[in-house]
């Protein structure tokens, strides 16, 4: 069996699959030391792979999104779609970022559909539709209907980091997009995510830091 893909700053290099020790913690601090601008080269490596003209490194993918959410500029209580199947801390975030979820179902395939988004009668401004498990939902039909309906689309490639369609690759079909890393994701690091979009004055906003706690 092949090593896996790690990325770097700017180029693929082939590693064993980390164990995530406490050795790897230290490797990893060890080289956020003595490379101070490697937020900077991940940002651009995430540009050049995925194609998003901007992209934002968090923590967190869920403090991605959260950013991405207050940078759209949604007033408090803004209503946010996602679907009931779905990891808590999307809902957490949407709470942390002064948002109403309005849960709706999912269809057999366990993603979003735009029959179940148009039977939705409360009062939305956003849109948020994860990828599960790696698979994609038909997340080019959601946009047609989200540009439609006038809805804020939020592309969640958590769980589908380096998936594509037509050469597109998911995060990259809505007004903002968030990937994650992880030991369980599809991208290998400790931890950390990135907000992403074709929309530099979102993305700016996060970067900042203009939003209070």
């Amino acid at each position: 069996m092949e090593s896996p893909l790690i990325l770097t700053s700017d180029r693929y290099l082939t590693f064993p699959s980390p164990n995530w020790n406490f050795s790897d913690l230290l490797h990893a601090i060890f080289c956020s030391l003595i490379k101070k601008n490697s937020l900077e080269d991940l940002e651009k490596t995430i540009i050049e792979i995925f194609g998003p003209s901007h992209v934002m490194v968090t923590n967190l993918g869920r403090t991605a999104l959260t950013i991405g959410l207050k940078a759209i500029g949604l007033e408090r209580g803004a209503g946010v779609i996602l679907p009931g199947l779905i990891c808590p801390t999307v809902i957490r975030a949407v709470l942390q970022a002064g948002c109403r979820p309005i849960l709706v179902d999912v269809e057999r395939n366990l993603h979003l559909s735009v029959k179940i988004l148009s039977s939705c009668q409360e009062k939305a401004h956003a849109v948020i539709v994860p990828h599960l498990y790696g698979l994609s939902a038909p997340i080019q039909e959601i946009r047609e209907w989200s540009t439609r309906a006038g809805l804020y689309l939020i592309d969640d490639a958590a769980q589908a980091v380096g998936i594509s369609i037509d050469g597109k690759y998911l995060g990259t079909f809505g007004d903002f997009g968030i990937l994650s890393f992880g030991p369980f994701k599809s991208l290998s690091t400790p931890r950390g995510g990135a907000l992403i979009s074709e929309n530099g004055d979102l993305v700016q906003k996060g970067k900042e830091n203009i939003f209070p706690n």
